[in-house]
Order: C-alpha cells, then sequence, then structure tokens
C-alpha cells in the first residue's frame, strides 16, 4: 500500500493533477514514510512481514525527490527532532562500526537528512535561506549540547563530503543550532572557509545565514581567541 500511494502520487505530479484528493494523498504518504525512517534501526512498520520498510528504506533517495516535488500539497511535519534522532543513530553506528562502508553510511545519512528537510518543508535553495521555517525551531528547551553530535558530523566531513555537509550546516541554519565552546574555534574556522570564493553559491549562502546566526559569539572574538579574529 505504501509503494501503491506513492506510485500514485508520483503519477499525479507528472501529470500535474491536482486534484482534491492530491493533499489528502501526500500527507497520508508522508505520515506513513515517517514511520518508515522511524523502523530504520529494526523496528517494525505496522507489524510489517512484506519487506516494505525494507524496500521504501533503499528507495529513500526517490521518495525525497517526490516529497520535494510535492511540498505545497502537505502540512510540514512537526517531527523534525524525532526524525534527527534516526540521523544521529546512522551517524554514530557509521563512527562505531568497523564493518559499514563509509560511502553506503553517507548516502543513508544523506537521504535521511533530505526527508528530514522535505518533511519540514525546508527549501535549501539559496535565495530562501532566510524565510522562517517553524517546524525546523528548536525551542528554548533544547541546548546547544543536544545537537553536538551534528555539528560534530559536519565538522568531520565538511571539507570531503559537501553535499552531506551542506545539508547538515543547512540544517544548522533553519534551526539556529549553536556550538558549544569548545568547538566555536573549528566551526567559524570552517564557515570562513565555506565563504571562499571558489565556493558553490548555496555553500556561501548558508554560510553567511550560519555567520549571522553566530553572530553574538563573533562578537567576543575580540576577547578570547586573536588568532581567529584575525582571520574573520
Amino acid at each position: 500500500m505504501l509503494l501503491t500511494h506513492l506510485l500514485l502520487l508520483l503519477l499525479c505530479l507528472t501529470k500535474r493533477l491536482c486534484s482534491a484528493a492530491l493533499p489528502q494523498i501526500t500527507q497520508s504518504l508522508l505520515k506513513r514514510l515517517q514511520r518508515v525512517l522511524w523502523a530504520w534501526d529494526g523496528g517494525n512498520v505496522e507489524k510489517d512481514r512484506t519487506g516494505v520498510t525494507r524496500r521504501a528504506w533503499k528507495l529513500l533517495d526517490i521518495i525525497c525527490r517526490i516529497l520535494e516535488l510535492s511540498r505545497s500539497y502537505y502540512i510540514p511535519s512537526s517531527h523534525t527532532v524525532r526524525n534527527l534522532d534516526v540521523c544521529k543513530k546512522i551517524y554514530s553506528r557509521a563512527r562505531s562500526s568497523e564493518h559499514n562502508d563509509p560511502s553506503v553510511s553517507l548516502a543513508d545519512l544523506r537521504n535521511a537528512l533530505r526527508f528530514t528537510l522535505a518533511a519540514a518543508q525546508a527549501s535549501s535553495d539559496h535565495t530562501r535561506f532566510w524565510y522562517h521555517h517553524p517546524s525546523l525551531e528548536t525551542g528554548d528547551s533544547r541546548s546547544p549540547e543536544d545537537f553536538d553530535w551534528l555539528v560534530d558530523c559536519y565538522l568531520d566531513i565538511h571539507s570531503g563530503h559537501q553535499e552531506v555537509a551542506f545539508d547538515i550546516l543547512f540544517l544548522l541554519c533553519v534551526m539556529k543550532v549553536h556550538c558549544i565552546p569548545a568547538k566555536q574555534h573549528q566551526f567559524i574556522e570552517s564557515l570562513v572557509a565555506c565563504m571562499g570564493t571558489n565556493m558553490p553559491v548555496h555553500w556561501r549562502y548558508a554560510a553567511l545565514c550560519a555567520t549571522h546566526n553566530f553572530r553574538e559569539e563573533i562578537v567576543l572574538i575580540d576577547t578570547i581567541d586573536a588568532e581567529l579574529r584575525d582571520m574573520v
């Protein structure tokens, strides 16, 4: 049924059939796909005995593209943090396992990150970086430590796996996440590098947005780190 809904939605979007049923189909599909994502680590979806969870996970790259096309037809997911918990598990397992192929793990992570962004209707179009994304707000209850793993992941891969790192940087931007003091130097240094003239425009916009969110910390650089102040 899940894959049937997916194919039906793809057909509707391809033929531009904006029927009254399309928003309902899309919203139902988004909720089911979200449950599939949460079941990534071995859970089951509605006592699945047909392998739909496994197949849907393998199709996640295609699913993300369809969701990106259909974002105007569904209500944004309010489960951003829960979706990110799956991303955290993927990153943690990739770092701890000696048997995982790093490229496969990064592909899984990027698909999960893309799903998180698509489900929240967050556009990574650089012309929309400054738009408000209410479903990605973390609120006052979230501390920098809650997302320290996301900053760690970004710092680990930002120079070697740019597309995955860009998705993470974009998430950090729209969620207004700040890193812990111990990583501020490395984080700001990476943002400066991302704003280089040799970088793609979407990278430069993301770095500028992140720097804007980080401006209060940067103001204090003069008193805490002369070397970093000079670099900025």
